[in-house]
């Protein structure tokens, strides 16, 4: 199944979501490597996951405790194909890898800071607040700032209103989460399957 629009899954966690996502041919699996973090996973753990699916990228994400030096460390020696990083991060020290950067719709100067780096970031990571009724109110301006730059929406909302967020806003992709397993190898993905279908509905 080929995706018309490119979607990162963050936080995989397991062997089952690596393989859920990449037999959903997403752009990239995206691993939590920021140690004493939720969700972080052994670089060990993900070194074995990644000979067990083909296809997407590998990226590591990181958060302001790593020092710029590590993150460089870990791409080199763990041979990721891009890093996120918050936007607090001195990305001019990461300069020459594929850096995604996580942002936030109340960032202070944010639009300013989007356009400053821009030279140096492969895509924006916006990640959107608690979901409490629909998003499209506090999204209805993000256009502009999308059509600038490559803007990927980290989507954890019902799929009833997924379609109206992409017309929105339009942005150049989503980022999906993984999670925890009911039990090894178990795991319902009813929820992100129902997104999926609005992707090759609307949009295929």
């Amino acid at each position: 199944m080929e995706q018309t629009m490119p979607v990162l899954a963050r936080q995989i966690a397991n062997l089952t979501d690596a393989r859920y996502f990449a037999a959903k041919e997403v752009q990239g699996l995206v691993f939590n490597l920021e140690a004493g973090t939720e969700g972080y996973l052994d670089p060990i753990q993900m070194q074995a996951m990644r000979e067990w699916v083909e296809g997407p990228a590998i990226l590591g994400e990181f958060g302001s405790q790593t020092p710029a030096a590590d993150v460089r460390e870990a791409s080199s020696f763990f041979r990721l194909d891009g890093v996120v990083v918050p936007i607090s991060f001195d990305l001019s020290s990461l300069d020459g890898l594929t850096v995604f950067v996580k942002i936030a719709l109340d960032t202070p100067g944010l639009k300013a800071l989007m356009l400053e780096r821009a030279a140096l970031v492969k895509g924006w990571i916006l990640e959107l607040p608690g979901y409490s009724g629909s998003w499209i109110p506090a999204l209805s301006d993000l256009q502009p700032l999308a059509a600038l730059h490559s803007l990927y929406l980290h989507y954890h909302g019902p799929s009833e209103e997924l379609k109206e967020v992409l017309d929105t806003v339009r942005p150049a992709g989503i980022t999906l989460s993984g999670g925890e397993e009911e039990a090894v190898g178990l795991k319902s993905f009813d929820a992100i399957e129902e997104l999926f279908e609005v992707l090759e509905q609307e949009l295929g």
